[in-house]
C-alpha cells in the first residue's frame, strides 16, 4: 500500500513506519480539512478519508478566584464600602472578564447597595 496526506505546510506526515504520524506546530488559526489516501501499490485501488483539524486553538480555561473576599459586616446608617481589586479573579488564558454582582440566589442587590 502507498500512503499520502494533503497537509498544511506546518504539518508533517511520516509514513515510513507504523504508526504513521501527523505532527507539527500550527502557525495559523482556523480549520483545515485533512485528506488521507491509501492506495494499493500493485493494483491501484484506493480509499480516502477526511477529517477536520482545528489549528491554533486551545481549550478555554475558566476564570479562577485568586483572592477570596471574606465575610463582611455592614452597619446600619453607615456607608458600606469594599474594594474589589483587579487580581480578585484571574483568567489563565488572559481572556477579558465581565463582572456581574447579585445576591447569592441571583436576584438584584438591595437598593442601599449599589
Amino acid at each position: 500500500m502507498w500512503y499520502s496526506a494533503e497537509t498544511p505546510s506546518w504539518l508533517f506526515f511520516t509514513n515510513s513506519t507504523f504508526p504513521m504520524t501527523l505532527k507539527g506546530t500550527p502557525t495559523t488559526y482556523g480549520e483545515t480539512v485533512i485528506k488521507i489516501t491509501a492506495t494499493e501499490y500493485k493494483y491501484g485501488g484506493s480509499v480516502t478519508m477526511t477529517f477536520t483539524l482545528v489549528a491554533g486553538l486551545k481549550p478555554n480555561t475558566p476564570p479562577e478566584i485568586s483572592n477570596q473576599i471574606g465575610d463582611q459586616i455592614a452597619y446600619r446608617q453607615q456607608l458600606f464600602y469594599i474594594k474589589i481589586d483587579a487580581n480578585t479573579f484571574t483568567d489563565a488564558d488572559g481572556d477579558d472578564l465581565v463582572y456581574l454582582v447579585s445576591l447569592s440566589d441571583g436576584s438584584y442587590l438591595p437598593e442601599w447597595l449599589t
